[in-house]
């Protein structure tokens, strides 16, 4: 998604871009069940993805908005933000599959001749000639190869770009539900011990039902089918009610950051998760990325300029640092169970609760309104 947004802003521009694909998704069926993948889109990127004028085609195919935000702990109250707590009648951000995303994109990019997609993955890179040779042993010169190929990006190792980060030892159980009761449309976290419950809404029956929890007991719990589901509806029905399961699967967490996101003798740039990887605790690993490729359009208009780009990149980098580090303090405290981090905490969501000032805040940040 990132690299398809990032080509589609260099072919906006009238540059010749060639997109590296050597497993191309297959094509959006409406009728077809809902993708595992889901990302919660904020506005700032929906601006800019409409902008690149793949928005609309995202909006003919599957989407769902959300527009409140509520966090809790255990059994406690609810704490509730939503994007009326600054006044706005606008959602906080867009519930949206990857592939339907990816789909918007690379059909948007396929009207602009200057843009090839090739069938085929990065082999070598020779970083004097600047050039890379294809696996199908076609060889490509580039003047700015742009890296968006994931968290274990081949660019980068080529590039000899090292990373630092750590494993959590917890895997992510995403498990995609057709409810009976109709959804509201509010996302939500539960933190409970050192699990965490999640729901993204995808339509008015049909949501995305997520658990956080260490390696060894979600390779216990997800090893049967059953288990899943029984596990699912013992901890979710409360909240929205009887459901069916229609699919799971599950992925190990990790943070991981580039120690830069450029290299300036070979002209290697590296954008989304071939940057940084972090927690998917709030949603906000394809945000990032999509951030990378508006920083990059700020550097397309007119001349390119390679300083200019750099001083974009480090920006990201710091923008991209906090998020992980923050997210990362997030789940280490709220899965604590020293006792004064417990009462820390509970009363830190107690104190939020009729504070207009800091629910308006959260209300932005999840929005990313600020972001202009």
């Amino acid at each position: 998604m990132v690299g398809a947004a990032a080509a589609l802003a260099v072919a906006r521009t009238g540059r010749s871009v060639k997109v590296l694909e050597p497993a191309p998704a297959p094509s959006f069926v409406p009728e077809a069940p809902y993708d595992l993948r889901i990302s919660a889109i904020t506005l700032d990127n929906v601006s800019m993805l409409q902008t690149l004028t793949a928005w609309s085609r995202v909006e003919a195919m599957r989407v769902n908005p959300f527009t409140e935000l509520a966090v809790t702990e255990g059994q406690s109250e609810w704490l509730e933000f939503s994007a009326s707590d600054n006044g706005s009648d606008q959602p906080l951000g867009y519930m949206v599959e990857n592939a339907v995303l990816q789909q918007a994109l690379l059909d948007t990019l396929s009207e602009y001749p200057n843009a090839e997609i090739v069938p085929a993955a990065i082999a070598a890179l020779d970083a004097s000639a600047k050039t890379v040779t294809l696996s199908n042993d076609r060889v490509i010169p580039y003047e700015v190869l742009l890296g968006c190929d994931g968290a274990n990006s081949k660019v980068r190792a080529l590039s000899g770009i090292g990373v630092a980060g750590n494993a959590y030892h917890e895997r992510c159980l995403l498990v995609n539900v057709r409810t009976e009761a109709l959804l509201p449309t509010r996302t939500w976290q539960r933190f409970q011990g050192k699990v965490i419950h999640a729901l993204l809404p995808l339509s008015l029956h049909d949501a995305c039902l997520i658990v956080y929890a260490d390696t060894p007991m979600l390779k216990t719990l997800t090893a049967d089918e059953q288990q899943v589901a029984e596990y699912m509806r013992e901890h979710f029905t409360s909240t929205i009610g009887p459901f069916e399961v229609q699919s799971f699967g599950h992925f190990p967490l990790k943070q991981q950051h580039a120690l830069r996101y450029s290299e300036p003798d070979s002209r290697v740039v590296l954008l989304g998760d071939a940057a940084h990887s972090i927690h998917p605790l709030a949603g906000q690993g394809v945000n990032l990325g999509l951030r990378d490729v508006h920083a990059l359009m700020t550097c397309l208009d007119g001349e390119f300029s390679w300083a200019r780009l750099e001083r974009k990149l480090r920006q990201r980098q710091l923008d991209n640092l906090l998020m992980g580090q923050s997210l990362h303090s997030v789940s280490r405290i709220f899965r604590s169970q020293n006792p004064l981090l417990q009462v820390a905490r509970r009363l830190g969501l107690a104190l939020a609760q009729p504070h207009s000032i800091a629910k308006r805040w959260v209300s932005y940040y999840a929005g990313a309104r600020w972001k202009g």
